[in-house]
């Protein structure tokens, strides 16, 4: 099966590292990472370079061995090369969503399609074509990179000042676009982002955005919408929920005096499987009740005022198989960020729950958390108050 090229387009800016709160934080949540393997890279580099001239060169074991790869390996391994840097990584998550934005993952019925992603990465992985590592830090960026490997069209733009709106009108008129991943210093989005009626993919990380245009709404095709780090930008437009094939909504990871939040009726993006950075009020839990997809769920300012709702919510999701809680902030207090966990004692965890992340004050572990994990509540470090 021979599968179409696809465009991406991206925008990469350095940016500062995002600050990390560890204080009341027992580890910090790991994101594995993927990056090419050195005679992988190599191999791609140096077999195409062989194809051109007709020389011989050292790769020719690598390409043996990609020769035998079956069509699917070589398209994702083709687009990882894209995607993946020696030296700087992609966060297994993103990489996975990426796929299916490009459409190299078969939708087969019965099957998790970012399942079936991740499944093939680890494909690559054994064969030595991917190599993982464990990355301690809340997001994962990746920077695509041509690759004569495959035909993929790619832009840059290294501008201290970010993209205009102007330019965005340009990037906008590019119809044909599966992937528009912005990294950086963006202000401003145009309304005529809704054009991109084909768009999958839409990475804003670490923008200064304020708000989104409501023309988001159009993007009925859009599966991931990652919006993490975005520190200006407090709620989401109502639009967000013509959005009915979205399967990936990525928040903000902390809140920085507010947080997103999202409209009346987020309960009726039935397919979303991943959901972080959430408010945890704003009868937030009855809408969570309908979204039974759901596989991986970060709450943010969980209080009294609403944790045993909430907590209700949560035990009902079958699916749920990582879970990430972090109490209220704690306004009061100069030694203790946030406040104490309530209610968490009484918490039943979902049955499938793997991970299991807490950000607040705790007084002891749960008795839950050791049953559930099959571990010994020894084996957590001891809790203590910071000065």
């Amino acid at each position: 099966m021979q599968y179409p090229t696809m465009p991406y387009f991206n925008f990469t800016q350095e940016i500062g590292e995002p600050d990390l709160v560890t204080g009341e934080i027992s580890g910090i949540k790991s994101e594995a990472s993927f990056y090419l393997s050195t005679s992988a890279a190599e191999g791609l580099r140096s077999s195409r370079v062989a194809d051109i001239t007709g020389e011989s060169s050292s790769s020719e074991s690598f390409k043996s061995n990609y020769a035998k790869l079956p069509d699917y390996l070589k398209s994702c391994l083709d687009y990882s090369a894209i995607v993946c840097r020696i030296s700087y990584r992609v966060e297994i998550g993103k990489l996975v969503r990426l796929l299916l934005a490009e459409g190299l993952i078969e939708d087969r019925p019965g099957d998790i399609m970012e399942d079936v992603a991740a499944n093939v990465l680890k494909e690559l992985i054994d064969l030595g074509m991917l190599q993982e590592e464990e990355l301690y830090s809340p997001v994962g960026h990746g920077t695509v990179v041509k690759d004569p490997a495959v035909d993929c069209r790619r832009y840059s733009v290294d501008s201290p000042r970010g993209l205009s709106r102007a330019y965005m009108r340009n990037v906008c008129g590019m119809h044909f676009l599966l992937v528009l991943d912005l990294d950086g210093r963006i202000e401003r989005l145009p309304d005529e982002l809704g054009d991109l009626i084909h768009l999958r993919y839409l990475g804003l990380v670490g923008s200064n955005l304020d708000e989104l245009p409501g023309t988001l709404g159009n993007l009925k095709r859009l599966q991931t919408l990652d919006i993490r780090w975005c520190r200006q930008l407090r709620k989401l437009p109502i639009q967000i929920l013509h959005i009915q094939q979205l399967r990936h909504l990525l928040m903000s990871d902390r809140v920085f005096g507010g947080e997103i939040r999202v409209p009346k009726g987020i309960g009726r993006l039935v397919n979303l499987h991943t959901l972080s950075g959430i408010y945890g009020g704003d009868d937030i839990a009855m809408e969570l009740i309908a979204l039974t997809q759901l596989r991986e769920l970060g709450v943010k300012r969980v209080s009294a005022d609403h944790a045993s709702e909430l907590f209700a919510a949560i035990k009902k999701m079958e699916n749920l198989t990582s879970l990430s809680l972090e109490a209220e902030r704690n306004l009061f207090a100069d030694w203790m960020r946030f406040s104490i966990f309530p209610e968490l004692d009484a918490f039943s965890p979902p049955p499938l729950l793997q991970e299991f992340f807490l950000r607040g004050g705790l007084i002891e572990m749960p008795v839950w958390v050791a049953e559930h994990f099959h571990t010994s509540r020894s084996a957590f470090p001891p809790l203590e108050s910071r000065p």
